[in-house]
């Protein structure tokens, strides 16, 4: 069984390594953030894109 992660992405079809805390759908590991989609023309500078 697998949790809502709250982004629209698809769940991976293999099986889940037992006692993995670093699955978002399985483990403990929680998602922050926004998804973006573009094109990156420029990116220098660590972090960062125009």
């Amino acid at each position: 069984m697998t949790r809502n992660i709250g982004l629209p992405v698809i769940e991976p079809k293999e099986k889940p390594v037992k006692n993995e805390n670093n699955n978002p759908f399985n483990g403990s590991l929680t998602i922050r953030g926004k998804l973006f989609e573009g094109i990156v023309i420029n990116a220098k500078a660590k972090g960062t894109a125009v």
